[in-house]
């Protein structure tokens, strides 16, 4: 398997992650005895100066607001991925054409 697909995989594996992290957090947000999970950090590049590796602050309330930044970025981030795992099937494909 090429570099490129292991990398893009792993990204998406990351992003997934994440989606838990925020599916959980959404789901049980109000509750008294809950606070906000972070996932822990993976070496990723952070594109916002928020640190989304630490807790809320706020303890038992989630910011809502938070959750929705973190799913676009999960978002924007698979699409990425898939992106790149896109070219690198059109590249494979031209390479076997050219050896066929």
């Amino acid at each position: 398997m090429s570099d490129n697909y292991s990398i893009s995989l792993e990204g998406i594996r990351i992003a997934e992650q994440k989606l838990d992290h925020v599916a959980r957090n959404v789901a049980v947000g109000r509750s008294p005895a809950h606070s906000a999970q972070r996932p822990a950090s993976s070496g990723m590049v952070q594109l916002s100066s928020a640190d989304p590796v630490t807790q809320t602050s706020s303890g038992d309330v989630v910011d809502y607001a938070h959750e929705m930044v973190t799913l676009i970025e999960v978002k924007i981030g698979v699409d990425a991925n898939l992106k790149v795992t896109d070219s690198q099937q059109q590249l494979d494909r031209k390479a076997l054409d050219l050896l066929v």
